[in-house]
């Protein structure tokens, strides 16, 4: 409803289509968009290749993923929290599918979202066996700026989160 208004201003310059990437499946829409522009021949060789590299890192668990936890996790410095999400559009659709599990608290804290912010003293409880991020290169970011926000955040998190320590973050 709140994008009906925009949809038909858009619709008067030129075809529109709104797309539900939060409820579909990511590759689904990709070849969708593909059908759309006539790339269908573009696109399933490059799903192909997604399904066969995928299959080799899955090769190189030593333990069934279906078994092993994720959370996909940002540092907020400035607000002393983190930003917590079980759906990051790409990113956690590798992740989901590997196998890894979303961390369970982040469904518990955000029942009716895809995640929201945590306070600091919520790190130990983001224990995850993979902790996934992100920053931004173009601006000149690396990991080492995501390690001093959560330094910022949580001096102690290091100590906390074993995917740290079993370099799975």
């Amino acid at each position: 409803v709140a994008h009906a208004k925009i949809k038909t201003q858009l619709e008067a310059i030129a075809p529109t289509v709104f797309v539900d990437y939060l409820n579909r499946d990511g590759l689904k829409i990709y070849a969708d968009v593909a059908d759309w522009f006539g790339k269908r021949g573009v696109f399933d060789p490059k799903l192909s290749e997604y399904q066969q590299k995928l299959s080799q890192v899955k090769a190189t668990f030593t333990t069934d993923p279906t078994t092993k936890s994720f959370v996909y996790m940002h540092p907020y410095p400035n607000t002393g929290t983190v930003l917590v999400r079980t759906q990051y559009g790409a990113l956690t659709k590798v992740v989901y599918d590997l196998g890894l599990q979303p961390l369970p608290i982040v469904a518990e804290k955000f029942p009716n979202a895809v995640g929201g912010k945590l306070g600091a003293e919520h790190l130990a409880d983001l224990n995850a066996d993979y902790v996934v991020s992100t920053y931004r290169n173009q601006l000149g970011d690396g990991l080492g700026d995501v390690f001093a926000g959560f330094d910022n955040v949580n001096p102690d998190w290091r100590e906390s989160l074993t995917s740290y320590a079993n370099g799975t973050f």
